[in-house]
Parts: C-alpha cells; sequence; structure tokens
C-alpha cells in the first residue's frame, strides 16, 4: 500500500517521484501520516468485518 500511496501522492500534486528522494521532508511526513492513519482505518474496520462474521457463524 504504501508505494501505492507515493504513486497517487505524486501524482495528485503532480510533483516528480525524484522530489522524495532530494529530501523534501514536508512531503514525506504527510505521506507517512497518511500511511499510518489508513493503517489505523484498516484496523478498525477489518475489526468490525471479523466481529460481523463470527455474528453470522453463530
Amino acid at each position: 500500500m504504501f508505494p501505492l500511496l507515493v504513486a497517487l501522492y505524486s501524482q495528485l500534486l503532480d510533483l516528480p517521484l525524484a522530489d522524495f528522494d532530494n529530501g523534501v521532508n514536508q512531503h514525506k511526513w504527510l505521506i507517512i501520516l497518511l500511511y499510518l492513519l489508513y493503517v489505523l482505518l484498516w484496523l478498525r474496520f477489518n475489526r468490525r468485518v471479523m466481529a460481523m462474521l463470527e455474528q453470522r457463524r453463530r
């Protein structure tokens, strides 16, 4: 997911990927924060889905 997030970020802001290697820290921090948000949302919704599937089994 992380490479996809970087590619989408660069496409949406029309930034070349080389800007990430040149030390533009603002973009790096934003991508890391977006990734962490994605992980937190995934964990939350994954728990709900697993709970719903567990209820259906009973």
